[in-house]
């Protein structure tokens, strides 16, 4: 079984979107992962599916799974996008503020079926793991609830960092393949004085092994300040 998992914040249609959008397709068809996992989709723009014709055009036919935030945040969506055989597409509301939700599909490979799930987790507060915890907590027990903690891959924009409680709780039951201490965030789209954090991650169950690498790594040639977005991506291949 090999399966590659991409996870990506777009950063919405905010920060020069039209500019911004070849690079992002660049970066996803360069990858040609089987599923593609997007935090921070404009929905009024349909973000999602516009980046999944493009890639069709490229000759990537992915099929777009779309998940809106609740409450008064569902102008924005986490989004999955499967080039692999996928079923099952589930949602769940996280508890807290902030309107978050965590999608999954069951992805048929030939080892087996595997559950890709895909987060957002809340930046606030950004001093404790309040909100933050609980949500990764729920996000566990979906998956051992439904019987898929053994078979599983948790990826996303977690909004926290190796050694934070929540992050901690997910290393619990699963393993991170992006070592520890690798910044994801800021590139040089971000405006504001950011310090390099690792807040996106690629996490496995037990069962599972594998490695991963940056991706949407560079900016434009000749454009220092345009990248595809705020954050960098993660692309795992999975064995």
């Amino acid at each position: 079984m090999s399966l590659r998992v991409l996870t990506l914040n777009l950063r919405q249609d905010l920060d020069r979107w039209t500019e911004r959008l070849p690079l992002v397709v660049e970066a996803l068809a360069g990858a040609a992962a089987n599923v593609v996992a997007l935090q921070e989709v404009a929905l009024p723009i349909s973000q999602d599916r516009l980046v999944a014709t493009m890639l069709n055009d490229a000759g990537l036919p992915y099929a777009v799974h779309t998940a809106p935030k609740w409450g008064d945040q569902n102008a924005e969506a986490v989004s999955l996008l499967t080039l692999a055989p996928a079923r099952d597409h589930a949602v769940i509301a996280l508890p807290g503020a902030g309107g978050r939700v965590a999608q999954r599909v069951v992805v048929a490979t030939a080892g087996g079926d595997v559950a890709v799930v895909n987060t957002h987790l809340h930046h606030e507060p950004y001093d404790d793991e309040s909100v933050r915890l609980p949500q990764a907590e729920a996000i566990l027990a979906w998956l051992e609830d439904d019987g898929l903690l053994d078979r599983c891959v948790v990826v996303g924009d977690l909004n926290a960092s190796p050694g934070s409680p929540t992050v901690r709780t997910l290393q619990g039951r699963l393993t991170s393949l992006l070592p520890d201490g690798t910044p994801t965030f800021p590139t040089p789209l971000a405006a504001g004085d950011f310090s390099p954090v690792q807040i996106d991650h690629v996490m496995v169950a037990s069962g599972l092994a594998g490695s991963a690498r940056l991706v949407a790594d560079r900016g434009h040639p000749d454009d220092a300040s345009l990248w595809p977005s705020d954050h960098l991506g993660v692309c795992a291949d999975i064995q």
